[in-house]
């Protein structure tokens, strides 16, 4: 998916790029995060592979994603969202 819509990061690390995407499209468990909270997690992908640019393309949909995963703990249901749909 990184490479169909032109994400790139300065060291092109599949890892980082999994893991950011998973974060921003699918889920935020442990497993993707390794137990730490938005920022930190966000801050450690940064320190790896820091992204060059931000793809247009997935801001809305991202922000979509974290407010439906949102609403799922709220109700103490988390989600996965590539599961749902």
């Amino acid at each position: 998916l990184a490479k169909e819509i032109g994400m790139r990061t300065r060291y092109n690390l599949d890892y980082t790029r999994q893991k950011m995407l998973t974060f921003a499209l699918d889920r935020d468990g442990r497993d993707v995060t390794d137990g730490l909270n938005f920022q930190q997690f966000l801050d450690k992908m940064f320190a790896a592979d820091p992204w060059d640019e931000v793809v247009p393309v997935v801001i809305m949909p991202s922000r979509l994603c974290m407010f439906l995963r949102g609403i799922g703990l709220m109700m103490d249901h988390p989600l996965s969202l590539v599961k749902e749909f």
